[in-house]
């Protein structure tokens, strides 16, 4: 590299050879001096093809340079006052050369890139989320100390909260597995940027008389405002699920985001709501083929320019009459949703319809209905599930065992039935609905008390199933909406061979304080899982349980 170039070419391949070694030794720090020999631009052109050079043939560039790494790619940096783009441009040579020696580690586009812009202070997020340290991109993490003595307090128990915590402090713990985080922190993976603990910092003079109590909250804050200062070239944010601790950085103005990657979009839950296509216009042989052929079906074309998503759910209107017909991905064609009975159960409104369905269709074996009170989810569940017994060799009730508010009543003696019998009672109040359809004495009755006394139909709690293996089970988890997307997913996973799994909620009345309508598992689920050929959500608009219980559901 050397021949053919100005007289510093041999000096900076020294240069080169020696920050090697000294990246090798983590003394970086004692080579900066020779940084201020670059006198200009093509200097750094030429110390990036001796990095190259001497970075190519090295066998002994592994893990432990990173941090050392890092620390000159920032003196070239600030020396310079380059922008990452420029940097970019600068080491194309060593991020070309670095593939495969580096690739493993982390990528060197990671390291040349807009990392160096971004500082993230993040509180409370990892109690919901205890990956969130992945999901930032290339942006540095900061975490104050005082969101690791909060940590300590809840890693104790079997709550959600409690596995968070510990699987934060465990993934930290491989992360910095034989490092130290030292100034810039430790790379989190690749593709992601640093992570380090802050030990904490006072407020500026200017604000020392804002907060008066030395709580965590506070703590966090004076961190976060310390590491805006002392970085004044990169954007400082801190990110918190906390609101209150949010009206207090803003009030300091110290830049504040809520964490917002588990986070549904606000169109996107007005879209599972209003799911149902209404059509007019349909020519009169498409809706003849769909009310009257002997399969009820016609070809999607004639009834749409682009090819649907699985179950997508239409109305036609045909003169005075509605039909109501649903996407067949399997035949490729929309076929007519028909009026069905189940155990006595004959659906009130065209969502009704919709739904009962989705839950008597065994091609579809994961549905979700979600609608406010009194609309009938549970109840046509239940009854799909119970005319269905035969299909199953158990039809399992659960709920989570949330309490309305602050109205726990405290500890509940009993076993397992009945500690979870206050939680499923609504379960057993619409089962009580289903029977009251039938005489006490008539086989129908009496085969639903069968199926309690034989635990075909049963009431299980959510805490005992991780681990377990459904086959064959028609699982009915009611008000889903006050679980986490983690637990919604623990129990979709549980689902074996000939398994039906319903979930049902009003993401509108969440009584979980740590989710809301955008972040819990069963807004999750509508979004991950649409358009999927095995699932199907209905959206119910109408209150059916009385007229009382619409108007209070509407007004107030």
């Amino acid at each position: 590299i050397a021949q053919g170039t100005d007289p510093h070419g041999i000096e900076l391949i020294q240069f080169a050879v020696m920050l090697h070694d000294g990246l090798l030794r983590d003394q970086s720090g004692e080579a900066t001096v020779y940084f201020q020999c670059l006198d200009n631009r093509s200097d750094l052109d030429q110390l990036a093809q001796a990095l190259s050079a001497v970075f190519r043939h090295s066998q002994f560039f592994l893990d432990p340079c990173i941090n050392s790494f890092y620390f000159f790619i920032i003196c070239i940096r600030d020396i310079y006052d380059l922008t990452a783009i420029s940097l970019q441009q600068s080491f194309h040579i060593i991020a070309d050369s670095l593939q495969g020696a580096f690739l493993p580690v982390i990528s060197m586009d990671h390291i040349v890139g807009a990392q160096f812009f971004d500082d993230l202070i993040i509180h409370y997020i990892i109690l919901h989320d205890h990956k969130a340290i992945r999901k930032f991109q290339d942006n540095d993490l900061v975490i104050p100390i005082a969101v690791i003595e909060e940590l300590d307090k809840f890693k104790k128990g079997n709550d959600n909260l409690a596995f968070n915590a510990r699987g934060f402090m465990r993934d930290i713990d491989r992360i910095t597995d034989g490092k130290s985080f030292g100034k810039y922190g430790v790379p989190i993976g690749r593709g992601l940027g640093n992570i380090r603990i802050d030990p904490g910092h006072p407020f500026p003079e200017s604000m020392k008389g804002m907060f008066y109590d030395d709580i965590p909250d506070h703590r966090i804050l004076a961190t976060a405002i310390w590491t805006r200062d002392n970085n004044p070239d990169r954007f400082v944010a801190l990110v918190t699920k906390d609101i209150n601790l949010r009206m207090k950085a803003k009030a300091a103005g110290m830049e504040v985001q809520d964490y917002l990657t588990d986070r549904i979009e606000e169109d996107k839950i007005e879209n599972s709501n209003r799911e149902v296509q209404y059509l007019d216009g349909i020519t009169p042989e498409a809706i003849q083929s769909l009310a009257y052929s002997p399969d009820t079906s016609v070809d999607w074309k004639a009834v749409c320019k682009v090819k649907p998503k699985a179950n997508q759910l239409y109305k036609f209107r045909n003169g005075d009459t509605t039909l109501c017909a649903r996407f067949d991905e399997n035949r490729e064609r929309v076929v007519l949703v028909k009026n069905k009975v189940a155990y006595g159960i004959r659906p009130r409104n065209d969502e009704q319809k919709f739904a009962l369905d989705a839950c008597l269709n065994p091609a579809i074996q994961l549905v979700s209905m979600t609608g406010g009170a009194g609309t009938g989810k549970t109840l046509l569940a239940l009854a799909a599930a119970i005319e269905q017994a035969k299909d199953f060799d158990q039809i399992i009730l659960t709920r989570p065992t949330i309490v309305l508010g602050n109205q726990d009543i405290g500890f509940i003696p009993g076993d397992q039935k009945a500690k979870m019998s206050p939680f499923v009672q609504p379960l057993m109040d619409n089962l009580n609905v289903i029977k009251a359809q039938f005489r006490p004495s008539s086989k129908e009755a009496l085969r639903i008390e069968a199926m309690l006394k034989e635990e075909k139909l049963m009431i299980s709690p959510l805490a005992y199933i991780r681990g377990r293996s459904l086959g064959r089970v028609f699982l009915i988890c009611d008000e889903a909406q006050n679980l986490t997307p983690n637990e919604v997913k623990t129990i979709i996973t549980r689902a074996g061979e000939g398994t039906k799994m319903v979930f049902t909620g009003d993401i509108f009345q969440i009584d979980q304080p740590y989710l809301d309508q955008w972040s819990n598992g069963l807004s999750h689920l509508n979004e991950k899982m649409d358009g999927q050929k095995l699932f199907e959500h209905i959206f119910l608009k109408i209150g059916e349980r009385s007229e009382l219980s619409d108007i209070a559901s509407r007004l107030l």
